[in-house]
């Protein structure tokens, strides 16, 4: 027979059950959710700094199709050393842009990264000088990608400081199209950007081949 003194510790123990039932689940869910969340998050953050990698080194290949084929010329007719310079820079441009890419093309589905890619003038300190040009827009795809270039194309030397720099940088904005929804308290430790930034000097004699 169960006096009421019994009863009533049946019913504590029960809610006290509950009780660290609801913490320890609440804890095995914030540990849960963090390595699903930060591993992803590394996971994309590695994809975007591969990527820029491979894009990168893409700039550096000897463009695939001539500058008479590219730009439409007759086969009588040969490029100046002006359109051959400019030639040079959209189509290093255009191969690294589509690498980058087509690299992290996998992040799509959840919007496709922002590719920025730039030549620049190495200053004493190594880092890049006021004239700088980039690539506006992109044409084409594989070896023919050609970039529409924007701002003012460096004069690149043969070594040293006189030397360019291509830089190439991917960004997705984890915070407006995050993979995984934020649990609130976990926002604020979220990155809100995530970028990939490679950059290799090149040689000012291979943008006037």
């Amino acid at each position: 027979m169960q006096t009421p003194a019994t009863h009533s510790r049946k019913h504590t123990q029960k809610g006290a059950t509950a009780v660290e039932f609801a913490l320890v689940f609440t804890v095995f869910f914030a540990l849960f959710y963090a390595l699903i969340t930060y591993g992803l998050i590394f996971l994309m953050r590695m994809g975007l700094q591969h990527a820029a990698e491979d894009g990168v080194r893409a700039a550096l290949r000897y463009p695939a199709q001539a500058c008479e084929a590219a730009l439409g010329k007759p086969a009588t007719e040969a490029c100046s050393a002006t359109e051959r310079g400019e030639f040079q820079y959209q189509a290093r441009m255009g191969q690294a842009h589509f690498v980058a890419q087509r690299q992290a093309s996998w992040m799509d589905g959840w919007g496709a990264p922002v590719v920025v890619v730039s030549i620049c003038q190495m200053d004493a300190s190594g880092n890049c000088a006021a004239a700088e040009v980039k690539c506006d827009a992109l044409h084409g795809s594989g070896q023919t990608a050609l970039c529409d270039l924007t701002g003012t194309a460096p004069v690149c030397g043969s070594g040293g400081a006189a030397a360019c720099r291509v830089v190439v940088e991917l960004e997705y904005k984890y915070g407006e199209r995050p993979v995984i929804p934020a649990v609130p308290g976990f926002g604020i430790l979220i990155p809100s950007t995530l970028i990939g930034r490679a950059s290799l000097q090149i040689d000012g004699r291979a943008l006037t081949l």
